[in-house]
């Protein structure tokens, strides 16, 4: 081991943790306003308990057939893919 090993690793040590504390700082998210005619929250008597709700529509406008299905997912896999002997 040579004598400017342990100082690099501690200037790397150093320089990493500068860099996530940069990071961290840069990536809180800042207040965003309420929607226009939307009023405003109270302050929750418990900030610690909360629901956190998330609603979603995944399915497609169209419904897929079977057909369209292995048109589109199986036959170009296959053509990708080598088949097994």
């Amino acid at each position: 081991m040579t004598p400017m090993l342990p100082v690099l690793r501690r200037r790397f040590f150093l320089a990493t943790l500068i860099c996530a504390g940069a990071v961290a700082a840069h990536s809180q998210m800042p207040l965003l306003p309420p929607l226009p005619k939307t009023g405003s929250l109270s302050t929750p008597s418990n900030p610690q308990q909360f629901t956190f709700l998330v609603a979603a529509d995944n399915r497609p406008a169209k419904p897929l057939t079977v057909k369209d299905l292995f048109q589109k997912r199986y036959l170009p896999l296959r053509k990708s893919s080598p088949l097994p002997l």
